[in-house]
C-alpha cells in the first residue's frame, strides 16, 4: 500500500528549512498586521456607527471597494486605508517590533 503524505507531513518537514520558516513567519507577520489594522478600522466605523456606504462617501471612494477592504478581499493602498483611519481620528504609525515579533 502506497503512504501518502499529508499536508501536515510536508508542511512539518518545510518547517526544517530554515529560509521557509523564515519567509512563513514574515508572512504570518504580515497578515496579523494587515488584520489588526483592518479590525481596528472597522471597530471604529461601528462605533461611530457609520455604514460602510457612509464611511465610502466620506472618504469618495466606491463602497464596493470599503467592502472588500473590510472583508479582506481587498489590496488597498497606504494612502487609502491613512484616508480612512483620519475620518475616525486615527493614523498610521510604524512603531519598532518587540523583539519576539521579528522575523
Amino acid at each position: 500500500m502506497k503512504s501518502e503524505k499529508s499536508f501536515w507531513d510536508d508542511l512539518k518537514q518545510s518547517f526544517t528549512d530554515d529560509e521557509f520558516r523564515s519567509e512563513f513567519d514574515l508572512q504570518i507577520l504580515r497578515i496579523q498586521t494587515v488584520d489588526r489594522i483592518i479590525n481596528t478600522l472597522d471597530e471604529a466605523r461601528k462605533n461611530a456607527e457609520m455604514s460602510k456606504a457612509e464611511l465610502a462617501r466620506t472618504v469618495d471612494v466606491n463602497p464596493a471597494a470599503i467592502r472588500r477592504l473590510l472583508t479582506s478581499k481587498g489590496n488597498p493602498t497606504l494612502g487609502s486605508i491613512s484616508d480612512i483611519a483620519a475620518v475616525f481620528g486615527l493614523r498610521l504609525e510604524l512603531v519598532p517590533m518587540e523583539l519576539s515579533e521579528s522575523a
